[in-house]
């Protein structure tokens, strides 16, 4: 169930019951509309996952602050590194070419400080 549709249930207390904004769930139970401010909270936190969508196809830092900003989170630019919520770390790994003399794309490269989650690697390049 989603937050919109979670929102969408919210009633009033008709019956005296003291469940005022309460949400009635499908399922017949009760949800405490501050548990509902946590869920949507929760929503909103930065994963790797959720940042990396964000800086895909971005070739700049400062645009990718300036999006990851307008997704609703914090960011810190240090070096070639954006801090996310003090919690996701996406670098950008500027292009280049290997020994052999193949081009390397520029590309991102998002991981989270909190779990070991995967790292997550994304071009700067839209597909066309």
């Amino acid at each position: 169930m989603t937050i919109e549709t979670v929102k969408a249930r919210v009633v009033a207390d008709k019956d005296g019951s003291g469940r005022d904004g309460a949400i009635v769930h499908p399922g017949a139970a009760v949800i405490a509309c501050k548990d509902v401010q946590a869920a949507e909270i929760e929503q909103n936190l930065p994963t790797a996952e959720r940042v990396a969508k964000v800086v895909s196809g971005l070739s700049a830092i400062g645009f990718a602050s300036t999006a990851l900003e307008r997704a609703g989170w914090q960011t810190n630019i240090v070096g070639n590194r954006i801090t996310v919520d003090a919690d996701v770390i996406a670098q950008f790994l500027p292009a280049a070419v290997s020994a052999h003399g193949n081009r390397v794309a520029a590309r991102w490269m998002v991981f989270s400080m909190t779990d070991a989650g995967p790292i997550w690697v994304v071009g700067t390049e839209c597909p066309r």
